[in-house]
């Protein structure tokens, strides 16, 4: 975690044990992220896959199911809101 407010949240993410398989979860709050490092593909509410790699800013609403897949390298800032 690198920062925990009332309004906002912001920390860094990786895998570990869940690198390779699927991992699926609803948003409690409006996600805000960007992959530092690793690849992978998220898919919202069983939509198209997103591609994720270094770079990628990817903006997800409240409520939103989400389904990831990523490699064990992946790394990502998040915000929450």
């Amino acid at each position: 975690m690198v920062r925990d407010e009332d309004s906002v949240m912001v920390g860094l993410w990786k895998p570990g044990g869940a690198a390779g398989r699927k991992i699926e979860y609803s948003l409690e709050a409006d996600e805000t992220l960007v992959v530092l490092k690793g690849g992978g593909e998220v898919r919202v509410d069983e939509g198209e896959p997103i591609e994720l790699r270094p770079g990628v800013v990817v903006s997800l609403p409240r409520g939103c199911h989400l389904s990831w897949l990523v490699d064990d390298e992946f790394r990502e800032l998040w915000i929450y809101a």
